[in-house]
Parts: C-alpha cells; structure tokens; sequence
C-alpha cells in the first residue's frame, strides 16, 4: 500500500532548475552563485501553501517513512523486493527534499528558507547557497540501480524520476553544505552542523555547544541535532523530520545486511530513534542512533569505498552502471537479497564472508568454475 502510495499516487517532484540572474551585476563585484529553483509546472510548487499545511505534510511524511521501515524490516528480502524497497525509498527522500524547499505563503520557515537556498536580511531576501542531501553515496551505488529486478513499469520510471532529480540536486548543492552524508563514523558532518546552526541564530539561541557537565566536548550544534538540547528541534520540527527521514531512508537504501536489525514483527512505532551522544574512549563522544528495541543503527558502516572518478557526472554515472566498491572499514559486503539462483558464480566457492568450517561437502568441491555448475 505505502509502495503504491508513494510510486502511483504521489507525484514526483520535477527537477531543480538553474535559474537566470539578475542583470546589472558590476564588473567588480563578486561573482553571485548561481540560483536554483522549482520549475514551475512542479506540483508542489505550482500553488502557494501554508505553513500549517506545510507542516502537517512534513509531519505525515515523516510517519509514513516510519511505517514503511518497520513493514519492510518484517519481510524475508527478495530480488523483486529490494528493488521496490530502493525504488520507493528513494521517492520519499524526494518528495521529503521537496518539501523542505517550499517557501509557505503566509509565513515562511527559517529551515525551508536556508534549506532553499534563501537570505532575509535588511535589504530584503537574496539568494545563497542551499542545503541538501545526495542520492548519489546511497543505495544507488551500493546496489547499482542498473541491475534492480523492476517488475512493474511504474518502478522503472519512478527510477528515473528519482536520478534526475537528485542529480538536479548534487549540481545545485555545494559539497560542503550536503546534509546526513555519514561520511564520518559516528559524527555529524558539517553540512548538517552548518544548517542547525543557521536554524538556531534565527530562532534566537546561542551555539553553546555543552551546557551539561559530565560531558564529553562534541562539535557546536551537534546536541541540537540530537535533541540533547531540545530548544530547536522543539520550534523547529522539520529538522527532526528530515535527520530521522533521511537516516531511515539511507538504513532502507543499503544493500548489506550489517548495521541491519533484525527481521522481525517490527511495529512503526519501533522506528522511531532516539539520538544522544555517548562517551568514547580517548575522551571524544560519538553518535549514537538507538531505535527497533533499542538496537544500535551504525548507517556510517554501510558507506561503501569507490574508486574517485574524474568528474562530478563521472561518479554519479559509475554509480549508475556499478564501479569497484567495497564495505566500509575493509569488511566484505553481504546483500540483504540472494543473489539469483541462474548465476552461476553464486555457487563458487570463496564468495561468502568467511569459507564455512569443516571439510566441503562432495558437491562442493566441484563447483570450481562454470564448468563444475
């Protein structure tokens, strides 16, 4: 129901849009980034909305990504369904992207003005840098969308929905402002400390980064992204939308099954995550993401290691077709699906995270090459 929701009913949002700048820009002045915003013809920017109705959309949303996570993690994976998985949690990371970047008629969000890319200040709104969060590092590269088994027409352009959308997206948002990348173990990045920060001047609360004693040093804002200092996240709740969107769509993208809880008769309210910092040793502390009965979610091991393209296109094309990549820390992925039972090499020896204990079966030690198969 949640798929045919969010690939059928829904619709996707159009690209971004580089749009045209201002004339009579001085010679000497300093080069103005380049603008981006919705084509028009979107439906989510065709009409103007509220701030109530925008909020009430974020909030929905934010429990429809829950639910679908816990009926996903219920479920014996498939080829066919690791395919729909990928295919419908990328939709909801788009239409989550787009609507952070509405701007509410009557009364505009400080988030979904920085997020967009948008200034108010004494001379009225400018246009910056905005906010995001890539498609690229995620479930795209770690199980090439390529190879997906789509069985329906409607995944297969939702598919292509999807990477025009984020590639709109990766073109219009410098690296250093990408948001919930987990690039870094256990730690915020700073597109996300960058934003929160931007969030919480506006709203009137200093960047105190520990106000509680006891506790290790973490970086400034980092405890309002988790809700250890609850000032911002209280006024400002699309930010928690987006941390725990983004988080459980990136745990529903990956393709391993490490850092995975269970399968399980998981309910949505198990998907809700807690988020605090926990001291570590050497004295730093390090975040740590609980949730599906308090299991401990490591998203940051499952970032798999690519070979550097030439090229910001480069590498989202290799992510597209597969490249040479690795599980993070050096481990060995294991997908969640089985491979398909007609490719041969799935029965080769020494494709397994470890060869099993014990003497090989007789069987076993035929299946050398095709030619043993």
């Amino acid at each position: 129901l949640l798929q045919h929701l969010f690939i059928g009913v829904l619709p996707l949002p159009l690209p971004l849009r580089e749009q045209p700048r201002a004339a009579g820009v001085g010679m000497l002045d300093p080069p103005a980034p380049p603008r981006w915003g919705f084509d028009r013809r979107c439906f989510w920017h065709a009409a103007p909305v509220a701030f109530e109705e925008q909020a009430e959309l974020l909030r929905l949303l934010g429990q429809l990504i829950r639910h679908y996570a816990a009926a996903v993690l219920c479920l014996t994976p498939t080829r066919e369904m690791d395919a729909a998985r990928i295919v419908t949690s990328s939709c909801a990371a788009a239409l989550l992207d787009a609507l952070l970047r509405v701007q509410a008629a009557d009364a505009p969000t400080s988030l979904s003005r920085h997020y967009a890319g948008l200034q108010v200040g004494r001379r009225g709104a400018s246009h910056a840098r905005p906010f995001g969060f890539a498609l690229a590092p995620f479930g795209f590269r770690e199980l090439p969308s390529a190879n997906l088994k789509l069985t329906s027409p409607e995944l297969a352009a939702a598919r292509a929905m999807c990477l025009d959308y984020f590639l709109a997206v990766t073109h219009a948002v410098p690296e250093e402002h990408l948001c919930f990348g987990w690039s870094r173990a256990a730690s915020f990045s700073p597109g996300e400390l960058a934003l929160a920060g931007r969030v919480s001047a506006d709203l009137g609360f200093d960047s105190a980064e520990v106000r509680s004693e006891g506790v290790a040093p973490v970086p400034p804002f980092a405890r309002l992204l988790t809700g250890e200092e609850p000032e911002v996240l209280t006024f400002c709740p699309g930010l928690a939308t987006l941390r725990d969107g983004v988080f459980l769509l990136r745990l529903l993208l990956c393709a391993d099954c490490a850092g995975l809880p269970p399968r399980r008769r998981w309910l949505p309210s198990d998907a809700a995550l807690a988020w605090r910092h926990e001291a570590m040793k050497g004295g730093k502390a390090d975040v740590a993401v609980r949730g599906f009965g308090q299991a401990a979610l490591n998203v940051w091991i499952l970032v798999p290691r690519i070979e550097k393209p030439n090229g910001l296109l480069a590498g989202f094309v290799q992510g597209l077709v597969g490249g040479k990549e690795s599980g993070g820390a050096g481990r060995t992925t294991r997908p969640r699906a089985t491979e398909s039972g007609a490719t041969a090499a799935a029965l080769l020896a020494g494709r397994g995270d470890a060869a099993p204990k014990g003497p090989p079966a007789p069987d076993a030690r035929l299946l050398e090459s095709e030619e043993g198969v």
